[in-house]
């Protein structure tokens, strides 16, 4: 998935490359979704359930020149429910389940608090 010039944006959703082999994800904008219902969870508060990217049980994934932001719904915009932070958004990037041979090049990360996680099963 390859953007030409800057038009090449996602928004309001999460990219999901899953079970498959030799993808590119490339000069790409990414606003991360926002949880409009996120869950609670019992000594960890609000969880937003959407990640921007979800790299899942893939291999030979290049992601290059890709930049991921919360965009204009930044984290300062929540609000409180029942005393805590009611967070509404979840991940930058994703890669887990065994994804293996998976580079990030030149790529940004903005105005997000939980920016990669990798490794996760």
């Amino acid at each position: 998935i390859i953007g030409i010039g800057s038009n090449g944006k996602f928004t309001n959703g999460s990219l999901v490359v899953k079970g498959v082999s030799n993808v590119i994800l490339r000069n790409l904008y990414i606003e991360t979704p926002v949880d409009v219902a996120p869950h609670y969870e019992e000594g960890d508060g609000w969880n937003a359930e959407w990640d921007a990217a979800v790299i899942d049980s893939s291999d030979h994934v290049w992601v290059d020149h890709v930049t991921i932001s919360d965009g204009s719904f930044t984290d300062d915009k929540y609000t409180t429910k029942d005393g805590e932070k009611y967070v509404q958004h979840d991940g930058s990037l994703d890669i887990k389940r065994g994804s293996d041979y998976v580079t990030v090049s030149s790529s940004r990360f903005e105005l997000h608090d939980k920016t990669i996680l990798i490794g996760h099963r």
